[in-house]
């Protein structure tokens, strides 16, 4: 039997893009509301960082483009063959639909804005796309403590390329719906607003987070 690292490693075709001075709806809001005018300056100074190799340590499904349906999450919740990937954080296991995962790399340095809330590292220029780097810790557990992440989830979605940093990748998972609990915010606890349903697995409790909310956290903040 294939181990998710094998089975994630098939078809690692990492994108080819560059920059070519147009942005998404969704990139131009991040650009305008966390660097302003100073928005071409700041890019024109930040490498191109484009992982290969042993860099990349997972590849996921997400389309070549930046875009995802509106109804995606909507239709997650229906889907008989959802794929999970799960990943720990502060002695927690979390998971994001693989369809939204470009792949997972290790840790890059991001550049620092400085008006940027506390759960944001910095923003890349990963292959020509603006990324902010969140630090999931800050948004996730109200304790944060002091584990250091060794990995950013480079996910897609609504127009918007984020990484998503973190400890370690757990599993992969292809849950049965009967296995899935839909619309728990009211009762998981601190990072209620970022958890769209609780996967349970064995004895073990997965929260799937919405990569929604977690991109809305970086344009909305």
């Amino acid at each position: 039997m294939k181990t998710p690292e094998q089975y994630l490693m098939e078809n690692v075709r990492p994108p080819d893009e560059s920059r070519d001075g147009t942005y998404t709806a969704a990139e131009q809001a991040f650009l305008q509301k966390y660097l302003g005018v100073d928005a071409d300056r700041t890019l024109a100074r930040m490498p191109t960082m484009s992982p290969s190799g042993g860099d990349v340590v997972l590849a996921g499904q997400a389309p070549t483009g930046l875009e995802t349906s509106e109804d995606f999450e909507a239709r997650i919740k229906e889907d008989p063959d959802i794929q999970l990937v799960s990943f720990q954080l502060g002695g927690r296991e979390f998971a994001l639909p693989i369809n939204v995962i470009q792949e997972v790399i290790k840790i890059l340095p991001a550049t620092k804005i400085p008006q940027a809330p506390d759960f944001m590292a910095g923003v890349l220029d990963l292959r020509g796309r603006v990324t902010p780097v969140l630090i999931l810790r800050e948004l996730l557990l109200k304790n944060p403590g002091d584990e250091k992440d060794k990995f950013i989830i480079i996910a897609r979605h609504r127009g918007l390329q984020v990484g998503l940093m973190m400890h370690q990748v757990a599993t992969m998972y292809r849950p049965s719906q009967e296995n899935i609990e839909w619309g728990v915010e009211s009762h998981v606890g601190a990072d209620a607003q970022f958890v769209l349903g609780l996967l349970k697995q064995d004895d073990r409790i997965i929260s799937i987070l919405s990569i929604d909310r977690l991109v809305e956290s970086v344009i909305r903040y």
